[in-house]
């Protein structure tokens, strides 16, 4: 009488940390286009949809008030409404040393006290900070306004690095009003530099449990923030723990989240001393972030509510981090785009993306790249069914699945390259025959693919084997 054994959790995606032959069976060695759900299984990401081209001159996305926003320098365009009805508004923000000067980049675009608060840079090289609160000019043009790419806004002041000419502080507006970084008492800045253990020149901020991070190359500061800024004070530097890409900080479920030189980290509060630590949550997937992927590319990450993930876009990869404290799930995978990503704006659940100047959505009703299939790929381990070196004779397979796709299996640990040959599969199996596998081996690692321009799903496979005996 065959054995029966079953896979059908995956709650911790991708981990390469281990060897293909040892991985446990919850951890994939792939997963491309896809990603893990609260309930363990795999599903296909959502398609990519274009919903409109945007009038050329603009620069970056948000949304903003119900409506996306863009912005510009020295053209003012006006936008089309959005094919799924969203209005476009722009905001002309010149450079106030040249008004010829085009915008290249928006590195900080926020709402405060109801007002756009927005840091751009220009074709020149410069950043300037811009107040958008209906009286043009909006350039802020108090002269200890740093005009810094690195923005935050914490705590009814904006956050930025620099102060004036000093480049190794971080200063910080009054309170309530982001065009005053002079007034005493109120505004001022942080020493960082001279509190740094090695290199003096921030390189991003962030925010973890209201208080703010700041980033230099190789350490992290925390500073305790207070409306009296005499009490402001730096409560922990971590070692060894820098970040170069600002706009890869981000906070998912209470950790602050970020893209260091090795790979994606996070900071975390020890939940029994209420001391910080750096964690190495990016550790699964750091062979696959590479200096190729990462040459001539400026990665920019969010985190989507509406999928309880953090989305690491470079070039036209974006690297996903699913995550559900209730579900245990802590899952990487990573998506293949048709393009490369400018901005991204979530607005009324929906994440719009820009590229060059047409705008999509992820679609959840979508099941292709704006017509054009995808392939999901799914690799697990190679499995041994708790019997290592023990000789099985693979009689079949159940596949529990929605929407259809194919099936190989890889069977040699020590030669990635013997594979068997692909077998289709629709839906789930086990009402009917079981899929001949017919292998005598010692391990087997499945691979699952699907092209097709359907909703699929993906919740497990259970193999029919019989010992046979060590070889």
């Amino acid at each position: 009488m065959p054995k029966v054994i079953t896979f059908d959790r995956f709650e911790l995606g991708i981990d390469l940390r281990k060897g293909r032959a040892v991985a446990d069976a919850n951890r994939l060695r792939d997963l491309k286009n896809g990603y893990v759900t609260p309930g363990w299984h795999i599903q296909k990401r959502p398609g990519i949809t274009s919903v409109g081209d945007l009038t050329a001159g603009s620069k970056g996305l948000i949304g903003y008030n119900g409506k996306l926003a863009t912005f510009s320098a020295v053209s003012n365009p006006v936008h089309n409404t959005t094919d799924d009805g969203v209005d476009i508004d722009n905001y002309q923000l010149p450079y106030s040393a040249n008004a010829s000067d085009d915008a290249t980049d928006v590195h900080f675009a926020q709402p405060f006290n109801n007002k756009l608060y927005v840091a751009m840079e220009y074709a020149s090289g410069n950043t300037e900070h811009h107040y958008i609160d209906g009286v043009a000019p909006y350039h802020v043009t108090d002269v200890n306004c740093p005009h810094s790419k690195e923005v935050i806004k914490m705590q009814s002041k904006i956050y930025a690095v620099g102060y004036g000419t000093d480049t190794e502080v971080v200063g910080y507006s009054a309170t309530d009003d982001p065009t005053d970084w002079t007034l005493t008492d109120d505004a001022g800045f942080l020493p960082v530099g001279i509190r740094a253990p090695g290199s003096a020149n921030p390189q991003g901020l962030g925010n973890f449990n209201d208080q703010l991070v700041v980033f230099m190359d190789d350490a992290a500061q925390v500073w305790a923030l207070d409306p009296d800024p005499t009490l402001n004070a730096l409560t922990e530097v971590i070692g060894n723990l820098g970040c170069e890409y600002n706009n890869t900080i981000g906070s998912i479920s209470g950790d602050l989240f970020f893209l260091s030189p090795v790979g994606f980290r996070s900071i975390a509060l020890q939940s029994m001393t209420d001391n910080l630590e750096d964690l190495d949550v990016g550790t699964p997937i750091d062979s696959l972030i590479t200096d190729d992927l990462l040459a001539g590319n400026t990665p920019l990450a969010i985190y989507y509510t509406g999928g309880g993930q953090y989305i690491c876009f470079i070039g036209t990869t974006a690297f996903v981090y699913s995550y559900s404290r209730t579900a245990k799930v802590s899952a990487w995978s990573y998506y293949e785009l048709p393009f490369s990503v400018d901005a991204v704006a979530p607005l009324n659940n929906e994440l719009y993306l820009r590229s060059g100047d047409t705008l999509y959505k992820f679609d959840a009703e979508a099941y292709t790249d704006d017509g054009d299939s995808f392939e999901v790929l799914i690799e697990l381990p190679y499995q041994a069914f708790k019997k290592p070196s023990v000789l099985k004779h693979l009689v079949g397979c159940d596949l529990i699945t929605k929407g259809t796709g194919t099936i190989q299996h890889r069977y040699d640990s020590s030669d990635v390259s013997l594979i068997t040959t692909e077998i289709p599969f629709s839906g789930d199996t086990r009402p009917g025959p079981t899929y001949p596998v017919d292998l005598s081996v010692t391990e087997v690692a499945p691979v699952i693919k699907n092209h097709d321009d359907e909703d699929f799903a993906f919740y497990g496979i259970s193999y029919l084997f019989e010992n046979l005996g060590v070889r």
